[in-house]
């Protein structure tokens, strides 16, 4: 409210009525600009990061629309004319720009914090369901995101077993795998994008995914 305030005090020394223009139209404009831009000095991930975040997205509701199957990484590669290297980084520019965790406990509401127990999960709204809980233990939600996982490569489905089943660190899983935990955490990522991207591509489907 602060920063909306400031752009329409902005918008009143500005503001030229003899231009013809309602004084309403002309503030919401300065208020919404002053509000984004206010978040976006806030954000500590860079805008072209935020960007390709989009993109891939895009690109893998694209695809998998066109394939009728999650595109594999170097038909994601081809699509942006890249190579695997490179698609790679990218994708772990993104795991690094927003991986969280439904139970991971709120500031100050840890064992440790001074308002007891709570989590992500306990301030997510959902639409359709008094409780996000509800959501994920949903025998629809279950059997549609089993369908969709059951899709993904083999490195993928088990990456996202050990880490959200078993509760193993990136680290933990990477020396089961033998690789580096940067690229576990790319195989992560992109299981996660291509989740969302099937949720995305659900009307395009026999039976429509749960949102």
């Amino acid at each position: 409210m602060s920063y909306g305030l400031s752009g329409l005090l902005r918008a009143i020394e500005r503001f030229e009525p003899e231009r013809g223009a309602q004084f309403e139209s002309f503030a919401m404009h300065r208020i919404r600009g002053a509000m984004l831009d206010a978040l976006r000095s806030l954000d500590w991930v860079p805008r072209q990061v935020r960007r390709d975040a989009r993109e891939m997205e895009r690109a893998e509701v694209a695809l998998r629309t066109e394939l009728g199957r999650p595109p594999t990484e170097s038909e994601l590669a081809d699509h942006f004319g890249l190579d695997l290297a490179a698609l790679r980084a990218r994708i772990l520019g993104i795991a690094n720009s927003r991986i969280y965790s439904f139970d991971a406990p709120l500031p100050g509401h840890g064992t440790d914090g001074l308002e007891g127990g709570g989590s992500l999960l306990d301030v997510v709204p959902s639409e359709g369901y008094a409780e996000p809980q509800k959501a994920l233990d949903s025998k629809e939600t279950a059997r549609a995101l089993q369908g969709v996982i059951a899709e993904l490569p083999e490195r993928q489905q088990f990456v996202l077993s050990c880490y959200y089943r078993e509760d193993l660190r990136l680290g933990e899983i990477a020396e089961i795998l033998c690789l580096s935990e940067s690229r576990v955490s790319q195989l992560h990522t992109k299981a996660l994008i291509s989740l969302r991207a099937a949720i995305a591509a659900a009307p395009h489907r026999e039976r429509p995914l749960p949102r």
